[in-house]
């Protein structure tokens, strides 16, 4: 079953780019601190129409609106049997990973800063890390995780509807 995906960006007069990654792709150790790692994949054009399998990854950036806030969101979803979904990781996803990650794990997965590298880590996290460690970083009631969308209630839509009334 796969799951439909329109490239584009929420506001269009603001940058945008997106990129498809495919399922299994972080297995291989790449280097997240290389900002060449992504650059064999190519970069979807806007009005796309794809259709997306799970176990395939999206990573998506835009800028925010110049009148209202500054700078780029980057976020990376991961697409499931029906839907995609977003997260935009921060030093607290950072951390709950290196709290689970074994140290050769964490000697892999601490390169790189930024928004781009945080979703890259999550994303060779979940591929690479048990279950186990996958229900800590999910923060939910262990029974409770068997995928990643019960680590993610949230679609990318209402992520950006939730910042919007935030600001």
């Amino acid at each position: 079953m796969s799951v439909t995906y329109i490239a584009e960006p929420q506001d269009s007069r603001c940058q945008w780019w997106s990129k498809r990654i495919p399922a299994g792709f972080f297995r291989n150790e790449i280097d997240l601190d290389d900002k060449q790692s992504l650059s064999r994949l190519p970069f979807l054009k806007n009005g796309a129409d794809l259709e997306l399998d799970p176990g395939e990854w999206i990573i998506d950036s835009e800028a925010n609106h110049h009148r209202k806030m500054r700078g780029y969101r980057v976020c990376i979803g991961l697409v499931s049997t029906d839907k995609i979904m977003f997260r935009y990781p921060g030093i607290f996803v950072k951390s709950q990973i290196k709290l689970v990650a074994t140290p050769d794990q964490w000697e892999w997965l601490k390169k790189g800063s930024g928004d781009v590298a945080a979703c890259l880590r999550l994303a060779a996290a979940w591929e690479n890390f048990n279950s186990k460690q996958k229900k800590v970083i999910c923060q939910i009631d262990a029974d409770k995780v068997s995928d990643w969308s019960n680590c993610i209630n949230a679609t990318r839509y209402q992520i950006l509807k939730e910042a919007k009334n935030a600001a």
